[in-house]
């Protein structure tokens, strides 16, 4: 299987294991391709932000990389009045805006505008879309050539609807080919691991356990304490390799643990965050809607929610103590947070706190500087513009990471560790397991997984 051969096909399909070379195989064929624009749709944020760091060296305007999710956001945007989407600024947005997208797609004139600015379409994590997303992907079959790549072993995004089987969603491609070599692993120098990985995957899918004991060397199995969970975990973190990127993984349940763990685990260990970014509107709201000492207080709960070693009670008081002219000579610091009674001020004082602290949750307070730096009066509508913004620019994911199996699917570490292994199901635990290139620790109350 070559890019040429993928380019040679009207509608094909490619069944690629995590680590078999699915990414650069991809980038490479939209890198041969001279016949026009290719559109690539994946899943995830952290998707799109792989793709396009394998594209820096191609033109810009040879390809078009997005969310699903957020292209139809953004074709039903372009018709409103024959779509019908009204965003709500909610998590409803998303279905709505399939909807109103797929509405669109079975339009004459929509489907010739489509074969005009594009020649062909690429789906990324095929075994991840719902019944609208693979409506829509029909769809654009009907007038364009197609190559999806996916991996039913990998189909974890279910959210609120059951996944359509994966026999339903391939009968409609002509030609399949399968990957099979562990590129991921070969080219650090650790095939070894990359076959195991591989035969985890089989024997996952065939409904059997796999031993973490029996592993090769650089497979770790660390046993979990039902009276110190939290401890263990931030153990087998801390004692993870320094000389290379690193990805914690957890249930996606667990989000408030996620949070606790770099907060307290230190090393650089940042969260990361989920496309929605929730918790970016709900600080908005507060900080927007408040004035004076009131707003200052919002401020420090943000800043101590994103920051480690925020002192909130002892900030307000030197606050307090630099409205009465009590503090002098006060820091720049304090002078900051004084300011930050006024909503011009608010983007100082978050980097002032943030000038001498660590920070564990960068993305969303990234996100929030970025609104307060452009509020124009209205925080709130200045966080749904950066939200809107970076659900299409993709999520650059830091070097000592912390997610869930959902947020770093299609990531890749030279070192994970995977806690909460015991409640995974198959396809996610095999996700986890498969994100590191050189090693791999596994916290849980047993070696053989999963426990029936």
């Amino acid at each position: 299987m070559t890019p040429d051969a993928l380019l040679g096909s009207r509608h094909s399909l490619v069944v690629a294991p995590a680590g078999c070379g699915k990414t650069h195989l991809l980038s490479e064929t939209v890198r041969a391709n001279t016949a026009g624009r290719i559109l690539v749709l994946t899943h995830t944020r952290a998707g799109v932000a792989v793709i396009r760091s394998r594209l820096r060296t191609v033109p810009a305007h040879a390809y078009r990389v997005s969310t699903f999710d957020s292209w139809a956001g953004w074709l039903a945007k372009q018709f409103p009045g024959v779509s019908g989407y009204i965003p709500t600024g909610t998590a409803r947005d998303y279905a709505l805006a399939k909807e109103c997208a797929l509405r669109l797609l079975r339009i004459g004139a929509v489907q010739r505008a489509l074969a005009a600015t594009y020649c062909r379409v690429l789906v990324d994590e095929y075994q991840g879309f719902g019944r609208q997303q693979f409506a829509m992907v029909d769809a654009i079959m009907s007038v364009l050539p197609a190559v999806a790549f996916g991996d039913p072993m990998q189909a974890i995004f279910g959210f609120n609807e059951a996944l359509p089987g994966w026999a339903e969603t391939t009968k409609g491609f002509e030609t399949e080919w399968e990957l099979s070599e562990p590129h991921r692993w070969t080219r650090v120098g650790e095939e070894t691991l990359g076959r195991w990985v591989l035969q985890c995957r089989s024997d996952l899918a065939k409904g059997l356990s796999i031993d973490l004991s029996k592993g090769p060397p650089n497979v770790c199995w660390l046993p979990l304490s039902s009276l110190d969970e939290i401890g263990c975990q931030l153990r087998a973190i801390a004692a993870a390799p320094i000389d290379g990127t690193l990805l914690a993984i957890n249930d996606s349940r667990f989000t408030q643990q996620r949070r606790a763990l770099a907060q307290r685990g230190g090393a650089g260990l940042s969260v990361v965050e989920t496309a929605e970014l929730p918790d970016l509107r709900a600080a908005a709201v507060q900080i927007g809607a408040s004035a004076g000492l009131v707003r200052v207080g919002h401020l420090l709960d943000f800043a101590s929610s994103v920051m480690i070693g925020v002192d909130k009670r002892g900030l307000l008081d030197r606050v307090m103590g630099v409205c009465a002219g009590n503090i002098t000579p006060a820091s720049e610091e304090d002078w900051a947070l004084f300011h930050a009674q006024n909503l011009e001020g608010v983007a100082t004082a978050l980097t002032a706190l943030r000038r001498t602290r660590d920070v564990f949750r960068p993305d969303l307070l990234e996100a929030l500087l970025e609104a307060a730096r452009n509020h124009g009066d209205d925080l709130v509508a200045a966080a749904a513009k950066v939200r809107a913004r970076r659900l299409d620019i993709g999520r650059r994911v830091e070097p000592r990471a912390i997610g869930s199996t959902l947020l770093l699917k299609g990531l890749e570490a030279d070192h994970v560790v995977v806690l909460d292994a015991d409640g995974m199901s198959r396809r996610d635990l095999y996700v986890a397991i498969s994100r590191g290139s050189k090693t791999l620790t596994v916290v849980s109350r047993s070696p053989v997984l999963p426990i029936r």
